[in-house]
């Protein structure tokens, strides 16, 4: 399974690139989807409701994503 070690916040710019795609119609995507997203970077948080409404792009892996239920089994 695919996996990226590390993720951090990211700019929406960087997202846009992600889907390949221009910073205005990545605007546009997340109006007309009426997402409301805090001011500076994403955390994880942010990046992952972004990823489940518009669908993970190329190179972006949903695992990295998920809960980690580790740290919840004690």
């Amino acid at each position: 399974m695919e996996t990226n070690k590390f993720i951090g916040t990211k700019t929406r710019l960087q997202i846009a690139e992600e889907y390949q795609i221009s910073y205005p119609t990545f605007w546009r995507m997340i109006k007309s989807n009426h997402l409301e997203l805090p001011g500076g970077l994403l955390s994880p948080k942010w990046q992952k409701i972004i990823y489940d409404t518009f669908g993970y792009p190329p190179g972006v892996y949903p695992v990295d994503y998920a809960p980690n239920l580790e740290s919840n089994a004690e």
